[in-house]
């Protein structure tokens, strides 16, 4: 995959362990624990963001509106994947998310996490291409 994923969470702890599970995979990874933070490392990463893994609740915002606005700042961002440990209450139906966009619940195993956005970058290829 060209570019890095960009992962905002809250939680240090789940934002250490999700990091390190993506470099573990071969993935790039730029971290950032708020919305203002990944907002800012949207506007300074020199590389494409590729993908966005992003807590569904944060404390300034939440994953949806920041997954809109780091589109806004970079368009070559491909796929989004939601996180979250309540993703019924905050999203609803997960089959109305659009193209590129998937949600995990936590708590998830690394090939939870791997699989689920290797499908959010498939779909997005695939929306690409019609």
């Amino acid at each position: 995959m060209d570019g890095v994923i960009l992962v905002v969470e809250d939680m240090p702890g789940v934002r250490r362990v999700v990091t390190m599970q993506l470099e573990a995979a071969g993935h790039r990874v730029v971290a950032a624990g708020s919305v203002a933070e990944g907002i800012e490392v949207a506007l300074d990463e020199p590389r494409a963001i590729a993908a966005l893994v992003a807590d569904l609740a944060l404390p300034d915002g939440d994953g949806t509106a920041l997954a809109q606005r780091v589109r806004e700042i970079r368009p070559e961002l491909r796929a989004v994947l939601y996180i979250s440990g309540h993703p019924e209450a905050r999203l609803g139906d997960a089959a109305e998310l659009p193209p590129g966009h998937r949600l995990l619940a936590k708590p998830f195993r690394a090939h939870e996490l791997l699989a689920s956005l290797a499908e959010a970058l498939r779909d997005a290829d695939g929306r690409s291409t019609r």
